[in-house]
């Protein structure tokens, strides 16, 4: 049995993450070739360059990849709840933000503001951005500038 402190693996092979290079003091986007249990360390295959790097420590060291068109759930710090959105953007600012869309509206959010979709929230992004869950709905919502006219 194995203890509730005890790490558990977060992301699945081949996955695409991003790893912070202390030495460079940046985030690099990666794929996930590897965990070892017994140590709790992935081995990730940087983009470019090809290098494996060993990544002991999460989310100090791995965090997930979101990437353009990517179907992410958004947290509103404002409203206090999930909200299904898009990413919008291919990269990531120098800040650490990324650009997603919102009910129509763009943001820019932090990595720990997003979160993958389960799939019972799939539908809701199609529905709400025109894609195969229904058709487009109004551009009236939490974000919309429209909602008061």
């Amino acid at each position: 049995m194995s203890s509730l402190s005890e790490p558990k693996q977060q992301f699945k092979l081949n996955e695409r993450v991003q790893y912070f290079s202390s030495n460079q003091n940046e985030w690099y986007k990666a794929t996930v070739q590897s965990y070892d249990s017994s140590e709790h360390v992935y081995k990730v295959k940087l983009d470019g360059s090809g290098h494996v790097k060993k990544a002991q420590g999460v989310p100090e060291k791995l965090r997930p990849l979101y990437e353009k068109g990517d179907h992410v759930m958004y947290y509103s710090a404002t409203r206090l709840k999930w909200f299904p959105a898009i990413v919008t953007s291919s990269s990531y600012t120098k800040t650490g933000e990324l650009e997603v869309k919102v009910d129509g509206v763009l943001k820019l959010a932090m990595n720990d503001q997003l979160r993958r979709q389960k799939n019972s929230e799939v539908s809701l992004t199609f529905r709400s951005v025109g894609g195969p869950g229904g058709g487009k709905l109004p551009d009236v919502g939490p974000y919309s500038d429209n909602r008061h006219k």
